[in-house]
């Protein structure tokens, strides 16, 4: 894998002009994906068994990086990453194949308040992810039912809950472990981390 990736790193095409094309025989574009996630945080590549789009983030920060993100296959984006030489952190986009939806909490009360009534209405099947301000947390769902509107991906929280967005498609993303950027709600760094590692096999299972 190592060899392969220096192979690709070393491509000097833009991304968008071999989005879906293999780079030699056998090699397709996914599985440039899963063979640079295996090197850097494997425990990713069960979403993309799940058909969640996992996308490349600029380095230190929450934004992606490609241009057309909301549009643009995952594997163009990864390719093109690669022929820049950059170093990145690791995001996913909502919506998709997987129907994921990410409900963004700014602080604990708004969280523990979302997390209590999901369980009330017995949904106990999502992830929790620790969001780099140490403050705030990402609750993961798969919803059929979600809004499909990329030009308008997210709404924001009841206020009765507390602050915060829930994103339901193409067009909004969210940063993932183990990516590390600055907050900018209180200008700290810290790592995204997964509460529970094993509630992406139970995700998984879904």
């Amino acid at each position: 894998d190592l060899a392969l990736l220096s192979r690709l790193a070393a491509c000097p095409v833009c991304g968008q002009q071999f989005a879906d094309q293999p780079s030699e025989p056998g090699l397709s574009a996914d599985d440039l994906v899963s063979a640079l996630l295996q090197l850097v945080a494997p425990q990713i590549l069960k979403l993309l068994e799940l058909g969640i789009d996992v996308i490349p983030l600029r380095e230190g920060a929450k934004k992606p990086i490609a241009k057309n993100w909301t549009r643009r296959r995952p594997a163009s984006q990864w390719r093109y990453i690669l022929s820049l030489g950059k170093m990145f952190n690791i995001g996913v986009r909502c919506g998709g194949k997987a129907d994921l939806v990410i409900i963004d909490c700014e602080d604990f009360e708004t969280y523990w308040k979302i997390r209590q009534w999901l369980e009330t209405h017995n949904i106990q099947d999502f992830i929790v992810v620790r969001t780099c301000s140490g403050e705030g947390y990402h609750i993961w769902l798969r919803c059929k039912n979600r809004p499909r509107d990329k030009n308008q991906a997210y709404r924001f929280i009841d206020p009765d809950f507390g602050k915060g967005e829930i994103r339901f498609d193409s067009g909004a993303q969210c940063a993932i472990p183990p990516s590390v950027a600055t907050s900018s709600k209180n200008n700290s760094t810290g790592q995204y981390l997964f509460e529970d590692d094993s509630a992406l096999d139970t995700f998984a299972s879904m």
